[in-house]
């Protein structure tokens, strides 16, 4: 849930950092003063690489949590096909002892 809410957060910011340089690249590009501009340019650049930072980390935590629940759910599979495997097995004496009741009636009967 916080993800989502700092993912919504991250590309809006990204989105302002590429505005801001692209206004600092064309005012450079047609000197025009802007060097008010380039202050803010620079907090929210550094804004930006916090930003990115705090992704890669949230990031990396949700892969971690995605590895931890993958190994924890392994016991959970390996006690689940013994349980098919055990029920599998009575099915199959289940089997085994009608397919012998028919054999026994077959020998019962003449040909």
């Amino acid at each position: 849930m916080e993800t989502k809410r700092i993912e919504s957060y991250y590309k809006p910011a990204l989105v302002a950092v590429f505005i801001l340089a692209i206004v600092g690249i064309l005012g450079t590009f047609f000197a025009i003063d802007i060097t008010p501009l380039f202050g803010s340019v620079y907090i929210i650049l550094q804004f930006a690489i916090l930003s990115l930072v705090i992704y890669i980390i949230i990031k990396a935590k949700e892969w971690v949590e995605k590895y931890l629940n993958a190994i924890t759910e392994k016991p959970n599979e390996i006690a689940d096909l013994r349980e098919t495997v055990t029920q599998m097995r009575i099915s199959i004496d289940a089997i085994g002892k009608k397919v012998d009741n028919i054999e026994k009636i077959l020998e019962n009967v003449p040909e």
